[in-house]
């Protein structure tokens, strides 16, 4: 069992040596992509699976070594466990979250967007129950000032004493 880093230090490892480069050359080309390069000592550690990887890294990393961000990230092992910080990933479903399938993301969203057409739908049900409500609320106020109001208009007939 490895964790993200170590796994995404070994791929950092393997595709530098495939490129014949040095640690050096690595981190000297990560500032044309980061704004600074890294230091020997940098790429070192990050071989070693001691750096947790910015997403910028991760696509300056893949650039500079002329591959992707998934290859970058993806077990070599379909039998292997990936290491986060509170659980651990099989292989399958770790592999699963880097090559899902568009189809299958977009039905995810379209069932959640279902979902929440119905919650709006809810809410507008109950908005509209609470206008109502507030109407009646009105009305009712409306017809109790009226009435109070002609309990206490003087009788034009009557006399004033």
């Amino acid at each position: 069992m490895s964790g993200v880093a170590e796994l995404v230090g070994l791929r950092v490892q393997e595709a530098r040596q495939q490129h014949d480069m040095t640690q050096e050359q690595i981190g000297a080309a990560l500032a044309e992509y980061l704004g600074k390069p890294w230091t020997r000592q940098a790429v070192s550690a990050a071989e070693k699976g001691n750096r947790a990887f910015k997403i910028a890294e991760l696509f300056a990393l893949a650039a500079v070594l002329d591959t992707t961000v998934v290859e970058l990230i993806a077990p070599r092992s379909s039998s292997a466990e990936v290491e986060l910080p509170a659980a651990h990933l099989t292989a399958e479903r770790y592999a699963a979250l880097l090559s899902r399938d568009r189809s299958e993301v977009e039905a995810e969203l379209r069932d959640e967007v279902d979902r929440l057409r119905k919650e709006l739908g809810s809410v507008v049900q109950v908005r509209d129950i609470l206008e109502s409500a507030l109407h009646t609320a009105d009305r009712h106020i409306v017809e109790t000032a009226d009435a109070r109001a002609a309990l206490f208009v003087p009788n034009k007939g009557a006399e004033e004493p």
